[in-house]
């Protein structure tokens, strides 16, 4: 097998990530194979496992990635909000809600792609995923707590009830496309009049 220099390590791993994000989208988790991601990049199959485990491993690092985009899009929506306006929280959580389904990932790879991705994970990989997301829920908390807009709220609680209603929304079978906007706009609702303090 090819050794590689640290230049052509850095280009095909990005070139795996780029060709995983457009098969993974096109053809969810299961479809895609090793095969036709190192085809894409033009590396042999078992080179592929210089740089991931496993395809598994290679759709968190994209979710992962993805992730970090539209967290930085959330907090500065988060920010914008100054007042105890239920309308502006809810605003916000619908925000909030569309960027991460309309995320590219979320596109084809849905919850059970991730669970299966998951099942074949290490713990601890997943354990810093959950990790980054909850010190991601905590930071939006901290905000409107310094801004003194919220009630006192168990951040633990809240992470797990937003990524619930993610986890909801991305399962296709949970509710009708064509109740998928009602819905959320109820669950945005719900959040905001128990967060924002009256």
């Amino acid at each position: 097998m090819k050794s590689f220099t640290v230049q052509e390590r850095r280009r095909i791993r990005r070139e795996l990530i780029s060709k995983g994000r457009e098969l993974f989208k096109k053809y969810g988790l299961k479809k895609t194979s090793i095969n036709m991601l190192t085809k894409s990049v033009g590396i042999s199959t078992g080179a592929f496992y210089k740089f991931f485990n496993h395809k598994e491993e290679l759709l968190l690092n994209i979710f992962d990635e993805e992730e970090k985009k539209f967290r930085k899009k959330i907090l500065l929506e988060a920010k914008k909000i100054n007042d105890r306006d239920i309308k502006k929280f809810k605003e916000f959580f619908k925000i909030a809600f569309q960027i991460a389904i309309n995320s590219l990932m979320f596109n084809n790879v849905k919850s059970k792609d991730l669970e299966l991705a998951a099942k074949v994970i290490e713990k601890e990989s997943l354990d810093n995923l959950y990790k980054q997301d909850y010190d991601f829920a905590q930071e939006i908390i901290e905000v409107w707590k310094q801004k003194d807009l919220i009630i006192k709220v168990d951040s633990t609680i809240m992470f797990a009830m937003i990524r619930a209603i993610v986890c909801a929304i991305l399962s296709e079978e949970n509710f009708s496309d064509d109740k998928e906007e009602e819905v959320i706009d109820m669950i945005c609702e719900m959040l905001s009049k128990y967060l924002v303090k009256t």
